[in-house]
């Protein structure tokens, strides 16, 4: 009983020691350069206010879990750690992320002022390359019906341009990939 009693006290004292940066109240909307991250789509769903950049999710227990968030300023919002991986900058609710191929990936977000460049020292992130193409987002994998090159060029059916190719989306491991005749027809990629 006392082991289970002082486990409970440590967790109350650890949440009322964490920074009121995160916390807020249910259902309440970003305040000047605040934003509120939502597990659900729709602004549903458990939630935590930001006031501040957060160079790791976990520590909040929301590392890959975020569906939907209300931005009040532009905030960059990235797949990895520290502002790493691949980022998007966001300036405005957003109810699906899914439609930015953010949906349940966001490990790290931070605002932005103005006239600052998103990112860290330029080469972290894909901030210069053209926004991915769209593909079919399933949790673990994004399937690409016909892929195409940066410029709407069709890809040669092999192995190598199909992993080429899942690299440059921010992509794995190639999952699936048919190359049975002179272009790439489907191609599946991990997450």
């Amino acid at each position: 009983m006392s082991k289970f009693f002082s486990a409970t006290c440590l967790a109350a004292s650890l949440a009322l020691a964490a920074p009121a940066a995160v916390a807020g109240p249910r259902d309440a909307g970003p305040m000047a350069r605040d934003a509120v991250v939502y597990v659900h789509p729709g602004f549903t769903g458990p939630q935590r206010r930001i006031s501040g950049p957060v160079r790791n999710f976990r520590h909040l227990h929301f590392n890959d879990t975020i569906s939907s968030l209300r931005v009040q300023g532009r905030w960059e919002v990235c797949t990895d750690p520290d502002f790493r991986g691949r980022c998007r900058i966001v300036d405005g609710p957003v109810g699906q992320l899914s439609r930015i191929r953010m949906n349940d990936n966001i490990s790290s977000m931070r605002p932005v002022r103005r006239g600052q460049s998103a990112g860290p020292a330029a080469g972290h992130g894909d901030h210069h390359r053209p926004a991915p193409q769209p593909g079919i987002e399933g949790r673990w994998s994004v399937f690409f019906p016909r892929p195409v090159t940066r410029r709407g060029h069709r890809i040669e059916a092999s192995q190598q341009e199909a992993r080429v190719f899942c690299r440059r989306q921010g992509l794995g491991r190639v999952l699936y990939a048919n190359t049975s005749r002179r272009y790439l027809n489907d191609l599946l990629c991990a997450r």
